[in-house]
């Protein structure tokens, strides 16, 4: 997937019967929220080739990007919120099968999606490299979904993927290894 091509939701989405309730604004939005979400990928994968300084301000303006992403509850009649996918959508899923939906890469980042305090510079360009890559491969799968379980379950990593980032920067702030 390219991160700046990207616009179209699969179409096991689209047919749900979760998607058709919305409004076209809610749609606008929502599309608009992934594509966001492609857009941090992208900055997070040109954040960790920074060399020495400008670090610490990359982390910043990705965790303003993040926060916005993940802030969906401003006006439930224009956006479809996280906590909509996750609490609603859900409902409609397989949930036995959605666990086996998620990347073998993304499962595994998020198990030990932590980075302490004392991190290195170069530790924090790594975290942000993977990150970075673990998201994008999440959404392209996401893009690709064959069924509303594996659309779903795309949605609710890249979110946790999103959530881990805000960890990340807010410990990122305490380090003063990261400029």
């Amino acid at each position: 997937m390219d991160n700046d091509a990207w616009t179209d939701l699969p179409l096991s989405l689209i047919e749900s019967e979760d998607y058709k309730a919305l409004n076209a604004e809610q749609r606008s939005n929502f599309a608009a929220r992934l594509r966001h979400c492609a857009e941090v990928a992208a900055k997070g994968g040109c954040a960790a080739k920074t060399e020495g300084a400008g670090l610490l301000d990359a982390i910043d303006d990705i965790e303003l990007d993040a926060m916005s992403i993940m802030g969906g509850f401003s006006d439930v009649e224009a956006t479809v919120s996280p906590y909509r996918v996750h609490s609603s959508w859900t409902f409609e899923c397989d949930r036995q099968a959605m666990a086996g939906c998620v990347v073998a890469d993304a499962a595994s980042f998020l198990a030990t999606a932590r980075i302490g305090v004392d991190a290195s510079h170069d530790d924090a360009r790594n975290w942000l490299r993977t990150w970075a890559e673990v998201l994008r491969l999440t959404l392209n799968r996401f893009g690709t979904a064959s069924s509303f379980t594996e659309a779903v379950a795309h949605l609710v990593v890249a979110d946790a993927l999103v959530c881990s980032y805000l960890v990340f920067a807010a410990t990122a702030r305490l380090n003063s290894g990261i400029r």
